[in-house]
């Protein structure tokens, strides 16, 4: 017999789901009614527009965390750190008390440091792919245990199996472009290391169950 994905705890991924906005009207409106289960409720004194990314980015990366089963003290790659999703996923996994090694461009250095980034990779400043993957091996001593993809970048997808240590896990967050990275070289790294890839969807933001 079939089971829903609502039933096993997938609601967003529920066959009879509804999002506002794309085949649901009532995105713009002041009021929505929604079953109190899924509504979050904001403090009285918390700015809103600031408390609005967390609905959609923070909740995303906050379940992609804990679906890795992200514990204090694992180190915690980010890859787009400097970005919407990245900067909000480096304060998450610090308060879960993990070492976040952050990877951007030099641009967003400051920013990583500043929420939290115990470690800070500029990518740009490595011509290939070894050069990058060693100075994360190097970092965490020998591989982290989560690498958060809040990159769409197909390159950096590419890169990230080999960022993992043993029994590691990635979590899919950005949709990367073009081709699959995962061809039949990616089997190597995740049969030898026992690796975890998992996908997170971000429509969590967008989903009014019914």
């Amino acid at each position: 017999m079939k089971t829903d994905n609502c039933l096993v705890g997938g609601e967003t991924s529920c066959s009879s789901v509804k999002i506002s906005g794309f085949f649901t009207p009532g995105t713009f409106q002041q009021y929505i009614v929604s079953p109190a289960r899924y509504v979050t409720p904001i403090p009285a004194g918390v700015d809103l527009a600031g408390a609005a990314p967390l609905m959609c980015g923070g909740i995303a990366v906050y379940t992609g965390l804990k679906r890795a089963n992200t514990k204090s003290g694992d180190w915690v790659l980010i890859s787009g750190a400097g970005g919407g999703l990245g900067h909000l996923a480096i304060q998450y996994a610090k308060a879960m008390g993990a070492r976040v090694l952050a990877v951007d461009a030099g641009s967003k250095e400051t920013l990583c440091n500043e929420l939290g980034a115990e470690a800070f990779i500029d990518f740009a400043k490595l011509s290939t792919d070894e050069e990058l993957t060693a100075e994360v091996l190097k970092i965490s001593e020998g591989g982290v245990q989560t690498v958060l993809m809040c990159s769409s970048n197909l390159r950096a997808y590419t890169q990230a199996l080999g960022f993992l240590g043993f029994r590691g896990t990635l979590c899919c967050l950005g949709v990367p472009e073009g081709e699959n990275p995962f061809g039949p070289k990616a089997m190597g790294p995740i049969l030898n290391n026992e690796l975890t890839i998992i996908g997170e969807s971000c429509r969590s933001c967008l989903a009014d169950m019914y």
